[in-house]
């Protein structure tokens, strides 16, 4: 299930995701993006990710091939997580996304309001 969440606004799009995502709500947070990208070049998404978070593999493919098709006009993501495993996923990705001009960072959930910040920031 997911929430958009009510600081969204302009390019930066937030979501909280938790208990499982199936197909359907992965094409809403899809055309979600897709709204923005209508008005803006560039995305910028905060997602804070709940506990016991998973995808169907349906939905997990197509969340994976809408991002790589468009690299190019996400700017920033940023996870907001206390999993210590996502955590440290986030950071090696992080460093790829780096090389596709893509900011990427992983905040605690007590750092919310920083990754607000950081995920508004030009």
């Amino acid at each position: 299930m997911y929430k958009v969440l009510p600081q969204s606004e302009g390019p930066t799009l937030g979501l909280m995701i938790s208990g499982k995502i199936d197909i359907t709500e992965e094409r809403e947070m899809i055309e979600l993006a897709e709204k923005v990208l209508a008005e803006h070049d560039k995305l910028n998404l905060l997602v804070i990710v709940g506990e016991n978070v998973w995808a169907s593999l349906e939905a997990a493919y197509a969340d994976l091939r809408w991002i790589t098709t468009h690299l190019k006009n996400v700017a920033k993501l940023a996870i907001v997580t206390d999993s210590k495993t996502l955590g440290w996923l986030v950071e090696q990705d992080a460093k790829i996304a780096r090389h596709l001009g893509i900011g990427e960072r992983h905040f605690a959930t007590d750092e919310l309001e920083e990754a607000w910040k950081w995920a508004r920031s030009t």
